[in-house]
């Protein structure tokens, strides 16, 4: 039995000429999950654990080679450094505060 949770579109919209999609299927026959972001001139894919880019008029996904440490483990030690080195972290209360208004955002669909 599908509910109305059971799928979710969401539209969130930056400004005028940038807007994506969010869109969750719980009972979709694919089993990867995917994410797709779609530029201009082309686009990304995260599908499970790889990202690729793709150029429109190619066809072809190129993969990227993502770094061996998660981003939590790289901001835990740019967090860490900018407390021994006495410098503002790369992310800091106000990145977190924006991240959190996106969230409301989201949830309030």
């Amino acid at each position: 039995f599908a509910g109305e949770n059971d799928k979710i579109v969401c539209r969130l919209t930056l400004d005028w000429n940038t807007y994506f999609y969010i869109h969750i299927d719980r009972f979709c026959k694919h089993t990867a999950r995917e994410l797709k972001v779609i530029t201009a001139g082309g686009g990304y894919v995260w599908q499970d654990d790889n990202l690729f880019r793709f150029t429109k008029g190619v066809g072809e996904l190129e993969p990227i080679i993502l770094p061996s440490k998660t981003a939590v483990e790289l901001e835990v030690a740019d967090f860490l450094s900018a407390i021994r080195n006495k410098r503002e972290p790369l992310v800091n209360d106000e990145f977190g505060l924006e991240v959190w208004r996106v969230i409301e955002k989201i949830q309030s669909f």
